[in-house]
C-alpha cells in the first residue's frame, strides 16, 4: 500500500481508522450479489469513500479489480487487504481514474459528507456506458430487547442527538431526502444482523462522530454515564444480544447507450 498519504483534518473519520476496522458492522455478502445483477461487466469496481474496505473487500469477492478510494490517512492504513484491491487517496469529486473506467460505483455510508453534485459529475465521467451506480448506507442500529432497546433509542435521540453533524438526518431518513438525479432501478429489501455483546456495541458507538463531537463539547462523561446504564440492564459481559441495521440503497445505470 502507499503510506504517502496526506491526512485531511475536515474529514471526522480521519484518525480513527484501527477503530472504525475493529468495530464498524460489516456488510452482508447478498449486497454485492444484488449490485452484482445490476451489472452487465465485473471487470471493475470503484468504491469511493472506502473506509477501512468493509464493503471494498466483498466487491473484491465479485470483480476482478477493486479501486478503493478515501481522503483519509488512518482509514486507508487499517483498511483490509486484498490481491485484487488497490488502496488510494483521493476525494469523491477528484478520484484521478480515467474517462469510463467503472462498471460498479459505490459509496457506502459515505455520501451525506460529500459535495454530491460535483460527485455526480465526477461518478459520470468515469463510469463506462451502461455502468451502475450505487449510493449506499445503513440506518440507526435496532436491538431486539424491549428494556434495552428502550434505553439505546433514549441514548440515541436524547442524550446524544444533539451532537451529530446535520448531514447525519440523510441517515436518518433512510437516504430519502439525499439527492439522486438519476432513475431508480429496483433493489431488494436488506439489513445488517450481528448478535453483539455490550463491549461490541460500546466500540461502535465510541466511532460515531457523534462521540468525538459530545467529547469535544466536554460531555464525554455525561455520555459514558448513559452507557453504564444500558451496560447495567444489558444482563452481563456475556450475553450478545440481536442487533440490526436497515440498509437502504439507492441504485441507477449511468451513461445508458442510445
Amino acid at each position: 500500500m502507499n503510506t504517502e498519504y496526506k491526512n485531511t483534518p475536515d474529514n471526522p473519520f480521519t484518525n480513527d481508522g484501527a477503530g472504525y476496522a475493529l468495530s464498524r458492522p460489516t456488510y452482508p455478502g447478498t449486497l454485492v450479489q444484488a449490485l452484482s445483477k445490476h451489472c452487465t461487466e465485473h471487470k471493475v469496481a470503484v468504491d469511493i469513500g472506502c473506509g477501512t474496505g468493509q464493503l471494498s473487500s466483498l466487491l473484491a469477492e465479485a470483480f476482478e479489480h477493486v479501486i478503493a478510494l478515501d481522503s483519509s490517512l488512518s482509514q486507508l492504513n487499517h483498511a483490509t487487504q486484498c490481491h485484487n484491491i488497490i488502496y488510494k487517496q483521493a476525494f469523491a469529486d477528484d478520484t484521478g481514474l480515467e474517462d469510463q473506467y467503472a462498471d460498479l460505483i459505490t459509496v457506502a455510508q459515505a455520501a451525506h459528507w460529500f459535495d454530491l453534485d460535483r460527485f455526480y459529475k465526477e461518478a459520470q465521467r468515469i463510469a463506462k456506458p451502461n455502468s451502475t451506480l450505487a449510493i449506499i448506507s445503513y440506518g440507526v442500529p435496532l436491538l431486539e430487547d424491549g428494556e434495552v432497546a428502550q434505553r439505546f433509542e433514549q441514548f440515541y435521540w436524547q442524550d446524544i442527538h444533539r451532537f451529530w453533524p446535520k448531514e447525519r438526518r440523510h441517515v436518518e431518513d433512510n437516504y430519502l431526502s439525499l439527492s439522486f438525479p438519476f432513475t431508480e432501478l429496483p433493489f431488494p429489501n436488506l439489513k445488517i444482523e450481528r448478535h453483539w455483546s455490550f463491549k461490541d456495541l460500546a466500540g461502535y458507538i465510541a466511532t460515531w462522530s457523534a462521540m468525538k463531537k459530545a467529547s469535544s463539547a466536554g460531555a464525554e462523561q455525561a455520555m459514558l454515564a448513559a452507557l453504564g446504564e444500558i451496560e447495567a440492564i444489558w444482563g452481563g459481559s456475556e450475553v450478545k444480544r440481536l442487533i440490526s441495521w436497515p440498509i437502504n440503497c439507492k441504485v441507477a445505470q449511468l451513461n445508458p447507450k442510445d
